[in-house]
Protein backbone atom coordinates (compact mmCIF):
# COMPACT_ATOMS: atom_id res chain seq x y z
CA UNK A 1 0.00 0.00 0.00
CA UNK A 2 1.09 3.36 -0.47
CA UNK A 3 1.45 4.37 3.07
CA UNK A 4 4.22 2.77 5.47
CA UNK A 5 2.56 2.10 8.26
CA UNK A 6 -1.07 -0.13 7.78
CA UNK A 7 -4.30 1.58 8.28
CA UNK A 8 -5.42 0.97 11.86
CA UNK A 9 -8.17 -1.91 12.28
CA UNK A 10 -11.89 -1.29 13.12
CA UNK A 11 -11.16 -1.68 17.01
CA UNK A 12 -8.41 1.06 16.65
CA UNK A 13 -10.55 3.42 14.94
CA UNK A 14 -13.19 3.15 17.48
CA UNK A 15 -11.09 3.69 20.13
CA UNK A 16 -9.94 7.32 17.89
CA UNK A 17 -13.39 8.43 17.41
CA UNK A 18 -14.62 7.14 14.23
CA UNK A 19 -16.48 4.52 13.01
CA UNK A 20 -15.22 4.35 10.22
CA UNK A 21 -12.81 1.56 8.69
CA UNK A 22 -9.52 2.79 6.76
CA UNK A 23 -8.74 1.56 3.71
CA UNK A 24 -5.92 3.85 3.01
CA UNK A 25 -4.68 6.75 4.43
CA UNK A 26 -7.22 8.74 2.24
CA UNK A 27 -9.81 6.12 1.26
CA UNK A 28 -12.34 5.15 4.38
CA UNK A 29 -15.46 2.62 4.10
CA UNK A 30 -18.54 2.83 6.55
CA UNK A 31 -21.98 1.93 6.87
CA UNK A 32 -25.20 4.03 6.51
CA UNK A 33 -25.71 4.70 10.43
CA UNK A 34 -22.39 5.40 11.08
CA UNK A 35 -21.92 8.97 9.29
CA UNK A 36 -21.83 11.80 12.02
CA UNK A 37 -20.31 14.71 11.54
CA UNK A 38 -17.36 13.72 14.34
CA UNK A 39 -16.14 11.10 12.55
CA UNK A 40 -16.43 12.99 9.16
CA UNK A 41 -14.66 15.83 10.75
CA UNK A 42 -11.94 13.30 12.37
CA UNK A 43 -11.47 11.97 9.05
CA UNK A 44 -11.02 14.58 7.46
CA UNK A 45 -13.56 13.63 4.47
CA UNK A 46 -13.92 15.95 1.54
CA UNK A 47 -15.61 13.09 -1.05
CA UNK A 48 -18.62 10.90 0.24
CA UNK A 49 -19.42 8.02 -2.14
CA UNK A 50 -23.14 6.55 -1.59
CA UNK A 51 -23.39 3.49 -3.39
CA UNK A 52 -27.29 2.93 -2.39
CA UNK A 53 -30.28 3.57 -4.80
CA UNK A 54 -32.60 4.02 -1.93
CA UNK A 55 -30.40 6.35 1.17
CA UNK A 56 -30.41 9.90 1.33
CA UNK A 57 -26.94 11.70 1.28
CA UNK A 58 -26.12 12.83 4.61
CA UNK A 59 -25.43 16.43 5.30
CA UNK A 60 -24.31 18.45 7.65
CA UNK A 61 -24.70 22.12 6.90
CA UNK A 62 -21.53 22.68 9.39
CA UNK A 63 -19.00 20.81 6.89
CA UNK A 64 -20.05 23.15 3.57
CA UNK A 65 -16.67 21.30 1.65
CA UNK A 66 -18.00 17.88 1.36
CA UNK A 67 -18.77 16.98 -1.88
CA UNK A 68 -21.34 14.15 -2.59
CA UNK A 69 -21.51 11.87 -5.58
CA UNK A 70 -23.91 8.93 -5.87
CA UNK A 71 -23.71 5.08 -7.98
CA UNK A 72 -27.27 4.31 -7.42
CA UNK A 73 -26.70 0.40 -7.19
CA UNK A 74 -28.84 -2.36 -5.55
CA UNK A 75 -27.07 -5.11 -3.41
CA UNK A 76 -27.84 -7.68 -5.90
CA UNK A 77 -26.21 -10.02 -7.37
CA UNK A 78 -27.91 -9.03 -11.20
CA UNK A 79 -26.64 -5.56 -10.59
CA UNK A 80 -23.62 -3.59 -13.01
CA UNK A 81 -21.10 -2.48 -11.01
CA UNK A 82 -18.03 -2.98 -13.39
CA UNK A 83 -19.35 0.22 -15.45
CA UNK A 84 -18.87 2.43 -12.42
CA UNK A 85 -15.20 0.77 -11.23
CA UNK A 86 -12.76 2.69 -13.41
CA UNK A 87 -14.90 6.42 -12.58
CA UNK A 88 -15.23 5.78 -9.14
CA UNK A 89 -11.96 4.42 -8.72
CA UNK A 90 -10.56 7.26 -10.62
CA UNK A 91 -12.36 10.16 -8.40
CA UNK A 92 -10.92 8.45 -5.66
CA UNK A 93 -7.47 8.42 -6.57
CA UNK A 94 -7.74 12.22 -7.77
CA UNK A 95 -9.37 13.46 -4.68
CA UNK A 96 -6.50 11.75 -2.60
CA UNK A 97 -3.58 13.20 -4.84
CA UNK A 98 -5.34 16.61 -4.21
CA UNK A 99 -4.58 15.76 -0.74
CA UNK A 100 -8.33 15.05 0.30
CA UNK A 101 -10.13 12.15 1.69
CA UNK A 102 -12.98 10.01 0.56
CA UNK A 103 -15.86 7.65 2.21
CA UNK A 104 -17.18 5.14 0.50
CA UNK A 105 -20.65 3.65 1.64
CA UNK A 106 -23.52 1.81 1.01
CA UNK A 107 -26.28 0.58 3.64
CA UNK A 108 -24.45 -1.64 6.21
CA UNK A 109 -20.44 -1.20 4.82
CA UNK A 110 -20.48 -5.43 3.32
CA UNK A 111 -21.28 -5.51 -0.06
CA UNK A 112 -21.67 -2.46 -2.64
CA UNK A 113 -19.34 -0.14 -1.03
CA UNK A 114 -16.24 -2.89 -0.18
CA UNK A 115 -16.66 -3.83 -3.69
CA UNK A 116 -15.27 -0.37 -4.85
CA UNK A 117 -12.53 -0.36 -2.23
CA UNK A 118 -11.36 -3.76 -3.36
CA UNK A 119 -11.46 -2.46 -7.41
CA UNK A 120 -9.57 1.03 -6.01
CA UNK A 121 -7.38 -1.34 -3.97
CA UNK A 122 -6.53 -3.46 -7.14
CA UNK A 123 -6.15 -0.54 -9.40
CA UNK A 124 -3.93 2.61 -7.71
CA UNK A 125 -2.44 0.16 -5.24
CA UNK A 126 -2.14 -2.44 -7.36
CA UNK A 127 -2.88 -5.63 -4.94
CA UNK A 128 -4.37 -8.45 -6.36
CA UNK A 129 -8.07 -9.46 -5.40
CA UNK A 130 -6.72 -12.31 -2.91
CA UNK A 131 -4.36 -9.60 -1.23
CA UNK A 132 -6.91 -6.81 -1.26
CA UNK A 133 -9.82 -8.80 -0.03
CA UNK A 134 -8.17 -10.13 3.21
CA UNK A 135 -6.64 -6.79 3.70
CA UNK A 136 -9.62 -5.03 4.01
CA UNK A 137 -11.21 -8.38 5.41
CA UNK A 138 -8.64 -7.67 8.22
CA UNK A 139 -9.73 -4.20 9.50
CA UNK A 140 -13.43 -4.99 8.70
CA UNK A 141 -14.32 -8.79 9.35
CA UNK A 142 -18.04 -8.30 7.99
CA UNK A 143 -17.66 -7.47 4.33
CA UNK A 144 -18.74 -10.05 1.86
CA UNK A 145 -19.80 -8.95 -1.69
CA UNK A 146 -22.39 -10.81 -3.16
CA UNK A 147 -21.44 -13.30 -6.19
CA UNK A 148 -22.61 -11.12 -8.70
CA UNK A 149 -19.77 -8.26 -7.74
CA UNK A 150 -17.03 -11.24 -6.79
CA UNK A 151 -17.56 -12.03 -10.32
CA UNK A 152 -16.87 -8.09 -11.72
CA UNK A 153 -14.01 -7.86 -9.18
CA UNK A 154 -12.85 -10.67 -10.85
CA UNK A 155 -13.11 -9.44 -14.27
CA UNK A 156 -11.51 -6.02 -13.46
CA UNK A 157 -8.66 -8.13 -11.76
CA UNK A 158 -8.08 -10.28 -15.33
CA UNK A 159 -8.97 -6.54 -16.87
CA UNK A 160 -5.60 -4.99 -14.73
CA UNK A 161 -3.01 -8.06 -14.20
CA UNK A 162 -4.08 -10.26 -16.81
CA UNK A 163 -4.75 -13.58 -14.63
CA UNK A 164 -7.32 -13.66 -11.69
CA UNK A 165 -6.14 -14.89 -7.95
CA UNK A 166 -9.58 -15.44 -7.10
CA UNK A 167 -12.32 -17.78 -8.86
CA UNK A 168 -15.68 -18.84 -8.07
CA UNK A 169 -16.53 -22.03 -6.87
CA UNK A 170 -19.90 -23.29 -7.14
CA UNK A 171 -21.95 -24.91 -4.83
CA UNK A 172 -25.74 -26.37 -4.66
CA UNK A 173 -26.47 -23.47 -2.51
CA UNK A 174 -24.95 -20.68 -4.64
CA UNK A 175 -21.84 -19.65 -5.69
CA UNK A 176 -18.80 -18.30 -3.10
CA UNK A 177 -15.12 -17.30 -3.72
CA UNK A 178 -12.26 -19.72 -3.05
CA UNK A 179 -10.90 -17.51 -0.42
CA UNK A 180 -10.94 -20.04 2.07
CA UNK A 181 -11.58 -19.41 6.24
CA UNK A 182 -7.79 -19.78 6.82
CA UNK A 183 -7.16 -16.85 4.38
CA UNK A 184 -9.84 -14.81 5.66
CA UNK A 185 -8.58 -15.29 9.45
CA UNK A 186 -5.12 -15.25 8.39
CA UNK A 187 -4.16 -11.68 8.96
CA UNK A 188 -6.06 -10.42 11.55
CA UNK A 189 -6.13 -11.22 14.98
CA UNK A 190 -8.62 -13.16 17.04
CA UNK A 191 -11.87 -10.66 17.56
CA UNK A 192 -15.27 -10.31 16.86
CA UNK A 193 -15.73 -7.71 14.00
CA UNK A 194 -14.48 -4.50 15.80
CA UNK A 195 -13.40 -6.13 19.50
CA UNK A 196 -10.60 -7.71 20.57
CA UNK A 197 -11.33 -11.12 22.63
Amino acid sequence: MSNTEPPPTDAQTESSGTLFTPVTGSLYLSDYPSINESSLTHSKITFIINCTSDLDHVVFPSLPNIEYARVGVWDMPTEDLSKHFHPICDRIHQISNSGGCTLVHCAKGISRSVSFCLAYLMKYEDLTLRKAFTSLQARRCVIHPNPGFWRQLIELEKELRGVATVKMLVYPQGAKPDVSEKELNSDRPNRVCGTLL
